[in-house]
């Protein structure tokens, strides 16, 4: 292994041990509204860790390695990112649709707020971790992961595709072969799906509809029995 694929590595193993303390607290503390503002010791170094692999992740793929911030992130990568209008499946019921980065070419997200004043002061700002803040950095990180193709390779081997979506798997590795843009597929770990490019979730529905794509079984299984979103069966 190279020392650029151990770094890209290091992140996505990061994540899955990061999804696996976030669903342990799932367990104690069911995501739903009146959980949401919760705040717990457990969360800040999940908030933290989540953020500082995004920062991480931007900066891997950018020339200049001098100051950055989200607003220099955004205007660097949304161009070929596309996450202003990414949306990811918190697999939970009922489902949750979250948009980290949706304004995040005009302010900064709440999330990465609250990162950064837990960052600064964990003790005086202990309140800004609430359940809320780290599933969306979460589904931020998953995003980060999901369209950079840098990360793809490790993705495959994390199992993190539907190992049964041979003709896309295949247009997967063909893309990269071409350097052109990946074919729309969705990425799946063990509470999060986001897409590989384009989106699945049809917001103009309500209550929003959730094109079926090539998930896996299990997927598809929590969004035929979740009554929150409709289910849209492409053309």
């Amino acid at each position: 292994m190279t020392h650029r694929e151990d770094h890209l590595n290091f992140v996505v193993s990061n994540f899955s041990s990061l999804e696996e303390q976030l669903r342990l607290c799932m367990e104690y503390v069911p995501y739903i509204e009146q959980n949401k503002s919760v705040v717990s010791p457990k969360f800040i170094p999940i908030l933290i860790d989540a953020c500082s692999l995004i920062d991480s992740a931007f900066r891997y793929q950018v020339s200049n390695k001098g100051h950055q911030n989200l607003k220099t992130f955004a205007s660097e990568h949304e161009a070929y990112l596309h996450l202003a209008n990414a949306t990811t499946i918190l697999l939970v019921s009922p489902i949750q649709l979250l948009r980290p980065f949706r304004e995040w070419q005009d302010a900064v997200p709440a999330w990465w707020h609250a990162y950064n004043q837990v960052k600064h002061d964990r003790v005086g700002n202990y309140a800004a971790a609430t359940y809320t803040h780290i599933v969306t950095a979460m589904a931020g990180l998953h995003q980060v992961l999901a369209r950079s193709r840098i990360f793809h390779s490790d993705l495959l081997k994390a199992g993190w595709f539907n190992e049964h979506d041979a003709e896309g798997l295949m247009d997967l590795l063909a893309a990269r072969e071409a350097c052109c843009g990946p074919p729309e597929l969705p990425v799946e770990s063990r509470l999060f799906v986001s897409a590989v490019r384009s989106d699945f979730v049809q917001w103009g529905m309500s209550p929003p509809g959730i094109e079926v794509w090539n998930f896996t079984e299990r997927v598809k299984n929590f969004i035929f029995e979740d009554e929150s979103v409709q289910t849209v069966v492409p053309e």
